[in-house]
């Protein structure tokens, strides 16, 4: 009895989180559905984006992007540009105050290319061991805390 409790709650966390997996597999636009895997934008503060390759990623103008977590795993370089009047908002998941809001692992590198306003709210960015976080434009951080554990910072 309490395997089938266990089982349905996992599945009830899994349901409420989707994550998708940054492809960008046909052009660099995050609002084109065939560059996520599965198919479709994420857009609601309960979404996850994983960041696993090398593809460019460029926020649409005058878009605001509402994701729960945003995570560049050990491996990946990725480059997130944003056009003009761009926003990319870290909100809390519902009942999930706890979650990180960016999270670079060691080995991967995230570069922001252009300026964009984070809005982590009670959220965190963090990067760990040999992560790398480049930033060659303006970084606005509404609230939360930045956190450098090791690795590599390039402010240009």
């Amino acid at each position: 009895m309490k395997r089938v409790v266990i089982c349905m709650c996992a599945l009830g966390l899994a349901l409420m989180a989707p994550a998708y997996e940054w492809t960008g597999s046909v052009d660099v636009s995050w609002n084109n559905p065939a560059n996520w895997n599965p198919a479709g934008v994420p857009k609601t503060a309960e979404d996850v984006v994983e960041l696993k390759g090398a593809n460019p990623l460029t926020l649409d103008t005058g878009s605001t992007n509402v994701i729960s977590y945003l995570r560049a795993f050990g491996g990946s370089t990725t480059t997130l540009d944003a056009t003009s009047g761009s926003v990319l908002e870290l909100a809390t998941p519902t009942g999930d105050a706890n979650v990180s809001g960016l999270v670079i692992d060691s080995g991967a590198k995230l570069v922001l290319e252009s300026p964009v306003r984070a809005a982590l709210g009670a959220k965190e960015l963090r990067r760990w061991g040999t992560g790398e976080f480049e930033l060659r434009a303006p970084l606005a951080v509404d609230a939360g805390n930045i956190f450098f554990c090791g690795g590599t910072n390039v402010f240009a």
